[in-house]
Order: C-alpha cells, then sequence, then structure tokens
C-alpha cells in the first residue's frame, strides 16, 4: 500500500508541475509594432537570416512536407517579418528558384519584371512574412531575385566557390546581398579580399558543434551540451525547453576581433546572426511536444531586427547593405523601446551611419529596454547592462562606458566605429527554470548592435 501512496503522490507531482508549465510558458513572440514605436521614420522588421529547408540536404529528419508547414507556422508564431532562407548549393542549385521561396496557391509572389522574386505568407494569426532564397556554402546569399545560370550544373559550381569574381557576380548577376557565413573559421585576409557585405558575429551552430566551439572560438568541447540532451529526455517534464540555450550562450571574442579588424580596414562591415536552423539535431520529441531544435525554438531564441520605412524586399535588403541591424537573443525575452543612434547640433545618425567630427559636438544615445509583457517572466527582475564599444582606428576595441539599468548617453571626442551591447542577468526566468538555476545570476548577450561611424 506505502509504494502505491507513493506513485500516486508522483502521478500528482508531475501532472501539478505539467499544468504550471503550460498556463506559464508563452510559446509565441509578440509583434514588433509592440517593441518600438516608429522613430524618424524608422520601424522594426523581426527578420531570420541563415535558415535552412528541406532543400538542404542535411535539414530535416522527419516528413518533408511536415517540415515545411512546420517552417512556415514557425514564422507565424513567432511574427517573424522576414525570412532569407539559404539551403546548400548540391541540392538547392537543381531546384526552380520559386519552389525555393516556399510558395503555396494562399501565398502572394511578390514581383520584379513579371518574375516571383519573394513570396509573402499570411498566417492564421493576420502576421504577414515575406520569404527570400539563397544560399549558403562558403559564402552565404540573402535576397536573391534568381539563379545566376539556367544550367543547374554551372549554377552549382558557381556557387560553392568564394572569391571576390564570383561575390561581385553574385551581388550584380542575381541581385544578392553577400554574407559570409561561419566567420570563426575564415582567415582574415581573406575576408579582407572577398568585397562581401557583412559576416556572421555569431552562429548558434557553431556555439553548439563541439568540435567548432573547442577549434574555432576557444570554448570548452561539451559545454552545455550534455544539458542540451537533460532538456531533450527530461523524463519529469520539470523544465522549459525554450531554456535550453542558456547552458551554451556565449559569444566568441573571435568574432568581435575580426569585424574589428574589418573595420579597420575600412570596410564598413554588416554583422548579423546566423540561425542556421535544420531541425534534424535529435530525434524524437521534447517535452513540450516540439523537435530539441525546431524552427518554432530556433526563430525564438535568435532574430535580427533591421530598421526600415516599410516591410518590403527593398527595404529590407536597403537595411541589410546599409548596416542598419540589431541582432537581438530573443529567447531571453523580447526587448521594448531600445534605441540607438547618434546626434550632432544638425542631424542625426543612424545605424550604419557616419557623422563627421569636425569640433562639433556629438552625443550617441542608447535607451534602456525592458521586457514585453509576453515574455514570460517571475516576480524577480532581471539586470540589464549597456556597453558602449569604440572600435579603433587600429582595430582596437575600447570598452567606453558600461551603465547597468540605466540609459547610455556619451559625448563622442575620438574616431571610431561605436556599437552597443546589452546584456542581461535572466533572473525574470527564476520561476520556469529548476535544472541549474544558477545559470540565472550570470550575464548573458541580449542586443548587439551594428556601428555608428564617426569620422575625424
Amino acid at each position: 500500500m506505502r509504494i502505491y501512496k507513493l506513485l500516486l503522490l508522483l502521478v500528482a507531482l508531475l501532472l501539478l508541475n505539467n499544468c504550471s508549465r503550460s498556463r506559464a510558458w508563452n510559446k509565441e513572440l509578440p509583434p514588433t509594432s509592440e517593441l518600438y514605436s516608429a522613430q524618424r521614420g524608422l520601424i522594426l522588421a523581426r527578420t531570420q537570416i541563415h535558415l535552412h529547408t528541406p532543400y538542404s540536404w542535411d535539414a530535416c529528419d522527419i516528413d518533408k512536407n511536415v517540415c515545411f508547414e512546420n517552417l512556415r507556422a514557425a514564422l507565424c508564431m513567432n511574427r517573424v517579418d522576414a525570412a532569407f532562407l539559404t539551403d546548400h548549393p548540391n541540392n538547392m542549385a537543381y531546384q526552380e528558384f520559386s519552389n525555393l521561396l516556399l510558395h503555396s496557391e494562399q501565398d502572394t509572389g511578390v514581383l520584379k519584371d513579371s518574375e516571383i522574386i519573394a513570396n509573402q505568407i499570411t498566417c492564421p494569426n493576420s502576421h504577414q512574412a515575406i520569404l527570400s532564397a539563397g544560399f549558403e556554402n562558403q559564402l552565404m546569399t540573402v535576397g536573391m531575385s534568381h539563379h545566376i545560370d539556367p544550367d543547374p550544373n554551372i549554377r552549382l559550381e558557381l556557387y560553392q566557390k568564394a572569391t571576390p569574381e564570383i561575390v561581385q557576380r553574385l551581388q550584380t548577376e542575381t541581385d544578392a546581398l553577400v554574407i559570409i557565413p561561419h566567420t570563426e573559421s575564415r582567415e582574415l585576409d581573406l575576408l579582407k579580399s572577398l568585397g562581401m557585405n557583412g559576416i556572421e558575429v555569431y552562429n548558434i551552430h557553431a556555439n553548439v558543434s563541439p568540435i567548432i566551439r573547442h577549434d574555432f572560438l576557444g570554448f570548452d568541447y561539451f559545454k552545455g551540451l550534455i544539458d542540451i540532451i537533460t532538456y531533450w529526455i527530461d523524463p519529469y517534464s520539470s523544465q522549459e525547453t525554450d531554456l535550453a540555450f542558456l547552458p551554451f550562450l556565449q559569444v566568441s571574442p573571435v568574432y568581435s576581433q575580426k569585424w574589428a579588424s574589418l573595420i579597420a580596414a575600412n570596410k564598413s562591415i554588416l554583422g548579423v546572426g546566423g540561425t542556421d536552423a535544420h531541425q534534424n539535431l535529435l530525434p524524437g520529441k521534447a517535452n513540450d511536444g516540439d523537435k530539441i531544435d525546431s524552427y518554432r525554438r530556433m526563430t525564438r531564441w535568435l532574430n535580427n531586427y533591421l530598421f526600415v520605412k516599410e516591410k518590403n524586399i527593398i527595404e529590407l535588403k536597403s537595411a541589410l547593405k546599409n548596416g542598419r541591424n540589431w541582432i537581438v537573443f530573443e529567447g531571453l525575452g523580447s526587448p521594448v523601446q531600445f534605441d540607438y543612434y547618434a546626434q550632432s547640433e544638425t542631424s542625426i545618425a543612424e545605424l550604419g551611419d557616419t557623422l563627421s567630427l569636425n569640433s562639433k559636438k556629438v552625443t550617441l544615445h542608447a535607451s534602456l529596454p525592458f521586457l514585453h509583457k509576453m515574455t514570460p517572466q517571475s516576480q524577480e527582475k532581471p539586470s540589464i547592462s549597456i556597453k558602449l564599444i569604440r572600435v579603433n582606428q587600429d582595430g582596437s576595441q575600447t570598452e567606453v562606458l558600461n551603465t547597468q539599468n540605466s540609459p547610455l548617453d556619451y559625448e563622442a571626442s575620438e574616431p571610431g566605429a561605436y556599437r552597443i551591447e546589452v546584456g542581461i542577468t535572466p533572473k525574470h526566468f527564476s520561476s520556469f527554470i529548476s535544472y541549474k538555476n544558477e545559470l540565472l545570476n550570470q550575464e548573458y548577450p541580449w542586443i548587439i548592435t551594428n556601428h555608428i561611424f564617426l569620422k575625424p
């Protein structure tokens, strides 16, 4: 009789635990219109960069049609405004370009010269998302309007190259922006020679892969990976699986060092965060019914926030080309009313812009973000830091100012490229994490902006 009572008690505790989790955790992200009121004629567009569909040979370990639906559903649930799809060339090169846009009958094709160059989907929750096609190999293209050549074998050969000539051809012949993926493993001299538009300054796959972590990021082989398995198996359904990224979330200084070196070489290089989602990491589902690396979860963990005048493919690509982007680790929460710009006596500079000092007063402003109400929160509040980083003319980096739980204002007098890094100590998750809750006492990257350039 005693053993039965213990079993009943255990079942009751598990049911209570599961009930509380299902009530408390919100799987959706808020619309960007609730995160940032239009400022200076610009609005936010939540954007995914480096995203694989089943048209990549190594993406999706379940039925491909289900996988396509998972991806579309993820973009809708997380209210992603734009997804730059980047499939591997050895499969993608043999697909018709319109197929790569995941176009279906209920979608609206974005036309240029009577050709579909992008796809707009309308979600059950009325959200709309723009899908654009590209590829990822040694180079990564975003926003292609068409294939580079009508012959699949020729374009496969071209898509596998990484030379200044092919970068230029992709930019001019396919209307693409070219970004270097997995910057951590690329030689700086090669990066300086290619003439690309941008680089990844964080990549989830690199952060998780034992070999990449150790060989290129300078991290331990397996830190955080056992924790992912714990969240995946979770026999007691006691974990919020959307928090499985916390144990391994780090941004290696390798990225900022290469970024700074490129800027010092007079290259106004865009920095982006690469989601690199494949939905193929571990078999089966986690306790919340999604795969551990489901499209929904991955597109929640990391986003790029582009500043646009309106949400269309031309404006999105213009924002990327001009460096109007933040990287947001949105799995930590959706930031509300964060803003960063520079102001002189006569003008305002947005991200990617250049202002001349010329003995004029130039002030850099960064506002203090707070969590959107849709972010799961306990009664404890997070601690938020704002760091102003200057890339100097020799490629070194200086932390100019650091504020805690307050906005940042800095009157700049030295030339350089200035970015903001916002950190967060996520104590607001204290009600949602029981495994290694000491993780909530350390600071994580929350927002990394691109640069504002101040010239002498």
